[in-house]
């Protein structure tokens, strides 16, 4: 998913990544970092700095 700000992308983060959170079905840990690299390579967009990811 694309976000139209970085606010919204954070707070997606935020909420992935917190403890407290519940979810319909089983993550497994790559799963959350699929989305949290995805997220963040959103963010990286957002701000200007997709160079960040691309050189990997």
């Amino acid at each position: 998913m694309n976000y139209e700000n970085v606010r919204d992308a954070l707070k997606e983060l935020v909420t992935l990544n917190d403890p407290n959170t519940t979810f319909e079905r089983t993550f497994e840990l790559k799963d959350l970092q699929e989305s949290n690299y995805e997220l963040l390579a959103n963010v990286c967009d957002l701000l200007g700095m997709s160079e960040i990811y691309l050189d990997d």
